[in-house]
């Protein structure tokens, strides 16, 4: 009796599992379109959207909105790499102060030494060397010597503008001959001379912008014709709008995005745009103090801008010497956050710096910056 009727409850489980199935496959049938929809979303949710998300990720990385660094440093460049390559007349001269860096399109690195009155050409191996400047590091006016140069200009890897400081003009540096050539300045400008010249320029259509340091203007001219325009100037200001002259212009660059220039004011602590259209001129300001007045350590503020740069983002780099760190400003926003350096704090180890005087990208968008009193050049990989 036992027996029969576990048979028969074992049927009766099989008949309800049955049943059960035939209930579930006669739903599924009736829905079928729904459970399909269903299945499209899941399969479009596990594998389309991630690919979606690395899409954007790499798009937003090109377009130089989520630009990053690694902290540590990686020195390229010193005295003594510089000792090895030197030619032998040279050997004695030790690096000096480094006031501006930048790369060709070839990937030559491009190195001025203010202290020993030379531009380096360095290749990208970093194993073969070219200078303009006298052997024996000493200044001179010559069309083979440099007096205290401040910074480039690179149009080409054949057509290298520097600022020669202390000798009041622009020339023009062909490495593949060695020899300079006079753009600007001393004999040719007699009527309204430079004076002491810190930074050069050129835009789109030609024209050359000048940061006239001793001036305190800018002064723009038609690379063909060299007929000057003064902007920007302190002398000719009656208004006393800050806007609408610049103090100790020690850097400018052409910003491709905005087609308008970035200067950087030394003593006046802050980095400006200004719209060449503009009339009459004024500027705006990027990051510092509007006023001029004010230095400091906050996100907004500098102590002492020794060199600005800008991407082909349109994002600008201060190298906030005193401060001894790099700030980096996306787009226009004024407050910036420091990407290599730490505050206030001087070293010789790879994430610290002793007077960073410029810096510069190259074009897989690694940074470099002039440690100058540590006389080395140090290399932070974007990650």
């Amino acid at each position: 009796m036992d027996k029969k009727s576990s048979e028969k409850e074992l049927l009766h489980n099989d008949d309800e599992s049955k049943s059960f199935i035939k209930q579930i496959y006669s739903v599924i049938r009736e829905n079928w379109l729904a459970f399909l929809f269903a299945l499209i979303i899941s399969l479009i949710t596990i594998i389309a959207v991630p690919i979606v998300y690395s899409i954007e990720t790499k798009v937003s990385t090109n377009n130089g909105s989520n630009l990053a660094w690694n902290v540590t440093g990686i020195t390229i460049f010193n005295t003594t790499l510089l000792a090895s390559l030197l030619p032998p007349e040279s050997q004695n001269l030790s690096l000096g102060l480094i006031s501006a860096i930048g790369f060709d399109d070839n990937s030559n690195l491009y190195i001025v030494d203010k202290t020993y009155h030379r531009v380096y050409r360095l290749n990208k191996d970093y194993n073969v060397l070219k200078f303009i400047g006298s052997a024996n590091g000493l200044a001179g006016s010559d069309l083979n010597s440099l007096n205290s140069p401040h910074d480039i200009y690179i149009a080409s890897p054949n057509k290298i503008y520097i600022a020669d400081t202390n000798n009041s003009r622009i020339v023009c540096w062909d490495p593949s001959i060695g020899n300079l050539s006079l753009v600007y300045g001393s004999t040719n400008s007699p009527t309204n001379p430079l004076n002491s010249p810190m930074s050069v320029t050129m835009d789109s259509n030609s024209i050359m912008y000048v940061a006239d340091y001793g001036n305190n203007r800018i002064v723009s001219f038609n690379i063909n014709d060299k007929l000057p325009k003064f902007s920007l100037e302190l002398a000719s200001n009656q208004n006393n709008e800050r806007e609408t002259y610049v103090i100790t212009p020690i850097t400018i660059k052409y910003d491709t995005t905005m087609n308008s220039i970035i200067i950087a004011q030394e003593t006046g602590y802050n980095v400006i745009r200004w719209d060449t259209s503009s009339t009459p001129a004024k500027w705006t300001l990027i990051a510092g103090s509007a006023s001029s007045e004010l230095s400091g350590t906050s996100r907004t503020l500098f102590n002492k801008v020794c060199y600005a740069n800008v991407d082909p983002y349109g994002n600008t780099y201060v190298a906030d010497c005193y401060n001894q760190r790099i700030q980096y400003y996306q787009g226009d926003l004024t407050k910036g956050r420091t990407i290599a350096g730490v505050i206030l704090a001087k070293g010789t180890n790879p994430y610290l710096f002793n007077q960073p005087t410029s810096v510069t990208l190259d074009k897989d968008n690694n940074l470099y910056v002039s440690d100058s009193n540590n006389y080395r050049i140090q290399k932070f990989l974007t990650v």
